[in-house]
């Protein structure tokens, strides 16, 4: 029961600061796209940086499950989907691994199935990174 006097802003104020210093294991989880370019396997920087950011949120986690999901949208698309997946967990084994070990990872290759846009084009050729904490 707030106390007697303290103006209704301070204490929702606090109630929000509260909030933001949630552990990991409360955050919901969150997906991470990593870019790639067309035919290529190989990170980027800004593909490090996207992993960077969910080893980061998984290492925050006491125990955290890890989906990673290529895609592609060229003639190869399976093989080169599932390569970049590959790439994408080896990258964030070796940054340090999660939370959770091993078998917090699931890895798989989609091809040109759920494309983020329909025909030949760069957001198509991406691995999703999807973090949550048990």
């Amino acid at each position: 029961m707030p106390r007697v006097g303290r103006p209704p802003v301070l204490a929702a104020a606090t109630i929000g600061v509260a909030l933001l210093a949630l552990p990991a294991s409360a955050q919901a989880a969150k997906t991470f796209s990593v870019p790639f370019d067309e035919n290529q396997a190989a990170l980027s920087k800004a593909g490090q940086a996207a992993v960077g950011m969910a080893v980061e949120m998984a290492q925050e986690c006491s125990e955290a499950s890890v989906i990673i999901a290529g895609y592609d949208d060229g003639a190869k698309a399976d093989e080169i989907s599932l390569s970049r997946a590959q790439a994408v967990h080896k990258a964030m084994v070796d940054a340090g691994g999660v939370g959770g070990g091993p078998g917090a990872f699931k890895v798989s290759g989609h091809g040109a199935r759920e494309l983020k846009v329909p025909g030949p084009n760069p957001p198509s050729r991406r691995v999703d990174i999807r973090v949550s904490c048990k």
